[in-house]
């Protein structure tokens, strides 16, 4: 939709380290904080126009982008200036585990990217003696691998940009049940298949790689996928958008399902959508303002519900 216009994207990340506030506002100029009247700093950027709350505990809220990727990249800006302040925050980085369960088991596969680097080896097999050596091989876009464990596990580390391919066999065999991404242990629904970094940001229905799978080597065999890093998610997108036509609110007040309208106290009509689960403020010019949006999509599918909803009570359009 043409007319639909993002006007603010609120993020939130976690690093899972702890800040020390004091010492970042000391340091670094151009900051806001008071912890007598707010627990958190504010760090503004230009580029892009964004303000980030900053709490010790590690939690940033990222506000003022204009698109969720621009968010991110925001909130990466904001993690490398804590990082030159000596905030010990990793580098982010994926992390593929091949483990055995006392039986040896054979892994091979293909990660492919639009960037990949700084590959390294890692091998925490007990017994790599009985085993024959990995191979690992890597340029800028694919790592190939072949490698073996018995009651340890070996891998890789690497970084990578854009969507991530993982074409991966277990005893020469796909074998998606034996497969494990992020905390959650998902299995992929077929191999090969795809992760993202921040799969909330790209608004697909894709599997959540963040922090590693528990599981026990030497007992759990297969393959373990994850992602070590900020965990950023979208938790609001505030849009607008013009119908193009004069709303009578006064009339559609009475036809519209779950609105709200009181012109005393607000111009807008406050119509609520339960799918997507938003919010929409409708105006007599016919502009639309929404609220609650996880992703473009939702605010798109929410313009299509309004507008299917006023041509029922008879809103020419």
């Amino acid at each position: 939709m043409e007319n639909v216009k993002i006007q603010n994207v609120v993020t939130s990340a976690t690093l899972n380290e702890t800040i020390d506030l004091e010492r970042i506002a000391t340091a670094v100029e151009d900051i806001e904080y008071e912890p007598e009247q707010f627990p958190g700093l504010v760090l503004r950027l230009d580029d892009p126009k964004t303000a980030t709350l900053v709490f010790g505990s590690g939690k940033l809220v990222c506000t003022g982008a204009k698109s969720p990727e621009e968010s991110r990249r925001a909130i990466y800006k904001i993690i490398d200036l804590l990082k030159k302040e000596d905030t010990p925050i990793p580098d982010p980085v994926w992390q593929v585990r091949w483990s055995g369960d006392g039986a040896e088991h054979a892994f091979e596969g293909t990660i492919t990217a639009q960037s990949i680097k700084n590959v390294k080896y890692v091998d925490e097999e007990q017994r790599k003696k009985e085993l024959k050596k990995d191979k690992i091989k890597n340029d800028k876009n694919t790592i190939t691998f072949t490698g073996s464990a018995l009651e340890g596990q070996r891998g890789i580390n690497f970084e990578a940009e854009g969507v991530i391919t993982f074409d991966i066999k277990v005893d020469s065999e796909y074998k998606p049940e034996s497969v494990f991404v992020g905390k959650n242990k998902t299995n992929p629904p077929e191999i090969p298949f795809e992760l993202r970094e921040q799969p909330t940001l790209s608004g697909l229905d894709s599997i959540n790689p963040a922090r590693e799978p528990r599981h026990i080597p030497g007992e759990d065999a297969g393959v373990f996928v994850w992602f070590r890093g900020p965990e950023i998610v979208v938790q609001n997108i505030v849009a607008s958008a013009d119908l193009g036509v004069e709303l009578n609110l006064d009339a559609i007040v009475f036809g519209l399902p779950n609105c709200e309208y009181e012109p005393e106290q607000f111009p807008g009509l406050i119509y609520r959508l339960k799918k997507p689960k938003v919010v929409l403020l409708l105006f007599g010019s016919g502009k639309i303002v929404c609220t609650g949006a996880k992703t473009r999509e939702d605010v798109e599918n929410a313009i299509v519900e309004v507008r299917r909803a006023l041509r029922k009570i008879g809103v020419k359009m």
